[in-house]
């Protein structure tokens, strides 16, 4: 969604929430994320199609917060971690996603991963309170 689509969507739900109301937004952010099996690095996904997009449409929120709508409250960094059966099921999930892609090395490697698979994502907490 574009980022003058998600203000759209922002405000929709701002009218819902009720006064003192909170929205928490998390949002993915560099660098790529890792992929691990037994405790060793199988390689980074690309997600330099993924991250602007994630960027602008995070700035959504920070619109309604310029306009005096929502305050922030919180903002921490965390870690996603995402565990697969296998090195296939990473495959099948990263292949839904259209802005990530899968570098071929890595597909490769996971193709042979019989084990449990982790996916290390930085994201980016943030808590507003509804003014």
């Amino acid at each position: 969604m574009e980022p003058e689509g998600v203000v759209h969507v922002l405000r929709r739900l701002l009218s819902a929430l009720a006064p003192g109301g909170q929205v928490v937004d998390l949002t993915m952010s560099p660098p790529d994320e890792v992929v691990e099996s037994a405790r060793e690095i199988l390689g980074r996904l690309d997600g330099s199609l993924f991250f602007p997009r994630a960027l602008a449409a995070g700035a959504g929120l920070d619109v309604l917060t310029d306009e005096g709508l929502l305050t922030l409250v919180r903002e921490e960094p965390v870690t996603v971690i995402v565990r697969y059966p296998n090195g296939n099921d990473v495959l099948e999930d990263i292949a839904d996603r259209r802005y990530t892609r899968m570098p071929t090395a890595l597909a490769d490697r996971l193709a042979a991963v019989e084990t449990e698979c982790l996916l290390y994502s930085n994201c980016v907490v943030r808590t507003f309170g509804k003014v």
